[in-house]
């Protein structure tokens, strides 16, 4: 069966998050409450895709006020701006309330991270033009305008985007002293307003991000998955990089690597075949994803040869070309350990070793024996698997699976593509439980396991009760991981 790695990431170690150096009164918001989905009308919202019209309808308005603001603004006639703004006192801007969850993918990840960075407040000359302008404080306004929120801004195609007080320009977009930098602040802080009216800062829920489309940007995914590939030069494993820079984009499979072994008097060849494109993963749930075969066709002179690919969705292959790189690293580190699992063991690479010493040390681990007990018992309650013979190595399985994904994360860390995360540890637990639920559940499909019952409200219920209470038990053993 294909050997499925479904990806998505967090980061993996507690520290504190920096000081803002903004106003001693500014409230950032909440970072587990910072929650995003790209939408067409340049507004970035939690809402699940059955409320997704109306936030495109509602988020067009914001827009074309935030337009109508700024020009009025930068037109030197603030009576007509402030008449829009008192327009907005009473204005709500739609919500999921029952969505609490970090999404960990190539938007929020950049995003997330450029909040943990120190932002500055208005210089004293802006300030005072655009208070006067808005007929309002705007004391509480932080600006970024670092390689973060450069960054972070390249990754949703922006040329600035605002978070609640925060706003985060592109590169060389913040130029307050020219008439169109003063536009595309204008329009900025009218988020700033629109976010903030009514005490709506109280509210996690009401955390957006609102970004100024940069409609001048096109970028050729295939010239960038090549930049971000060569960014990984150097990097540890270099058996990654290496062999994501064989394969180019072209809608072809290519020899990435090949092994010789020679045991007695039989030679085996072991080739190792790799396309990357870009497209819809098949999980349909990340933003890349790796699968191979490991029936392996075999060739002339004893060789064994094995399919695999990569898919990059578009919006990833077009984003920012530092997080992608981070992200195909992740995927060729599961590639790497597809590797090292087809050869022979005095082949294989270190990383799969210490991937194995995580898995002896969960082992040991009191719920893990907690986990694997109610992993095969729900497998026998919700698949065609009834025995605990079958039922026992498809749960040992699914484990080694979402463990996988954590080493992998570690890895990325310890390897020094990815920063070491700022989240402070009750952040970081959600961000562990969200992922760790999602895994979960993608590892039980991929094993033709039931996550829920569409036709039965109660039985529905109380499967996702069951699996929420395993993926605490995943927390668990990732937090242990941890501190071992």
């Amino acid at each position: 069966m294909p050997d499925f790695a479904w990806k998505r990431r967090s980061k993996s170690l507690f520290s504190r998050r920096p000081v803002v150096k903004c106003s001693p009164s500014y409230t950032r918001p909440k970072q587990q409450d910072v929650r995003h989905q790209l939408t067409d009308g340049g507004f970035l919202d939690t809402s699940t895709h059955q409320a997704k019209h109306a936030s495109e309808t509602h988020s067009n308005k914001l827009e074309q006020e935030a337009d109508q603001v700024a020009d009025i603004v930068t037109g030197n006639n603030p009576n007509s701006a402030t008449r829009i703004l008192q327009r907005m006192e009473n204005a709500t801007i739609p919500v999921n309330p029952s969505s609490n969850i970090i999404e960990s993918d190539a938007v929020s990840q950049v995003v997330e991270q450029a909040l943990q960075q120190p932002g500055q407040p208005l210089d004293k000359k802006t300030r005072i033009l655009m208070e006067s302008r808005f007929r309002q404080s705007l004391g509480n306004v932080c600006i970024h305008n670092d390689q973060s929120a450069n960054d972070s801004s390249e990754a949703i195609n922006a040329k600035a985007y605002t978070v609640g007080q925060d706003i985060f320009f592109g590169d060389g977009q913040y130029s307050p002293e020219t008439q169109s930098g003063q536009h595309l602040l204008a329009h900025e802080l009218t988020h700033v307003i629109q976010q903030t009216r009514g005490g709506r800062t109280n509210n996690p829920s009401a955390h957006r991000v609102q970004r100024q489309p940069n409609k001048d940007k096109q970028v050729d995914p295939v010239k960038n998955i090549r930049k971000a590939v060569d960014l990984l030069k150097g990097r540890d494993p270099k058996l990654v990089q290496e062999m994501l820079s064989k394969a180019p984009v072209d809608g072809k499979s290519h020899k990435v690597h090949t092994e010789t072994h020679t045991d007695g008097n039989a030679t085996t060849v072991y080739e190792f075949m790799l396309e990357v494109k870009v497209g819809t993963a098949k999980g349909g749930h990340s933003k890349a994803e790796f699968t191979a075969n490991t029936n392996a066709k075999t060739g002339a002179n004893n060789q064994k040869i094995y399919a695999m690919e990569i898919v990059i969705t578009p919006h990833l292959a077009k984003g920012d070309t530092t997080y992608l790189s981070r992200t195909l690293f992740h995927e060729g580190l599961h590639m790497h350990l597809f590797v090292d699992r087809q050869l022979p063991s005095n082949r294989q690479s270190q990383l799969l070793k210490d991937l194995h010493g995580y898995f002896s040390f969960v082992r040991n681990e009191n719920v893990y024996k907690e986990l694997k007990k109610q992993l095969i018992t729900y497998i026998n309650a919700h698949s065609s698997v009834k025995s605990r013979r079958v039922a026992e190595p498809v749960a040992e399985h699914i484990i080694n699976g979402v463990i996988e994904e954590k080493f992998i994360k570690d890895e990325t860390v310890r390897k020094g593509v990815e920063p070491a995360s700022n989240l402070q540890p009750s952040a970081l637990m959600k961000v562990y439980l969200s992922l760790a639920t999602r895994w979960l559940q993608f590892y039980l499909q991929d094993r033709q396991v039931a996550i829920g019952d569409e036709n039965d409200n109660e039985k529905h219920e109380r499967m996702k009760a069951e699996i929420a209470d395993m993926a605490r038990k995943f927390m668990s053993l990732w937090i242990a991981l941890d501190n071992k």
